[in-house]
C-alpha cells in the first residue's frame, strides 16, 4: 500500500532529509516529472531559499532529479567549499593507493636484492658496482671493456 504524500508535506521547519523523502513518496506515485512539479510547488510555498532544509545534500539530490534550489550566497558558498574539500578527499585517496603501490614494489625489489645477496654475494655485489658505475658517469662506463 503506497502512503498518500499529501497527507505528510513538509513544513517550513522540518529538515532537508524529509523534503528528500517526500520527493521519493511522491515519484512512487506520480513519476518524476509530475513529482518535480509537486515538489517546486510546496517548496515554494513552505520551504525555500532561507528554509533550514536548504542544505547542501537536499540541493545535491534534487539537482539529480532535474530540480534546481535557489541558493543564498552562503549557501554557494558553502556548496563550493564541499565540493573542494570532497576533491581534496578524491585526490588524498588516489595518492594514498600511489605510494602503497610504491612501496610493493619496492619491498620485492629489496626482496629480490636481498634474495641474490644470500644466494651468490659476489655476483650480487659486481652488479650493484656496475649499476652504480654507470648511473654516476651517466653510461659512458657501460662501453668501457671488462675482463
Amino acid at each position: 500500500m503506497k502512503i498518500d504524500p499529501s497527507k505528510k508535506i513538509p513544513t517550513a521547519s522540518s529538515n532537508g532529509s524529509s523534503w528528500v523523502q517526500w520527493h521519493k513518496d511522491l515519484k512512487a506515485i506520480f513519476g518524476k516529472k509530475k513529482a518535480n512539479s509537486i515538489w517546486v510547488y510546496a517548496w515554494g510555498k513552505r520551504g525555500g531559499v532561507t528554509s533550514p532544509a536548504n542544505t547542501t545534500s537536499l540541493r545535491s539530490y534534487m539537482s539529480g532529479e532535474g530540480v534546481n534550489i535557489d541558493t543564498t550566497t552562503l549557501s554557494a558558498l558553502g556548496d563550493t567549499v564541499d565540493g573542494v574539500f570532497e576533491g581534496i578527499g578524491n585526490f588524498a585517496s588516489v595518492t594514498g593507493y600511489v605510494i602503497i603501490g610504491v612501496g610493493v614494489v619496492s619491498f620485492f625489489f629489496v626482496a629480490r636484492a636481498l634474495y641474490g645477496l644470500t644466494k651468490d654475494p659476489n655476483k650480487t655485489i659486481e652488479q650493484a658496482l656496475k649499476i652504480g658505475a654507470i648511473s654516476s658517469t651517466g653510461g659512458a662506463s657501460a662501453m668501457i671493456p671488462t675482463k
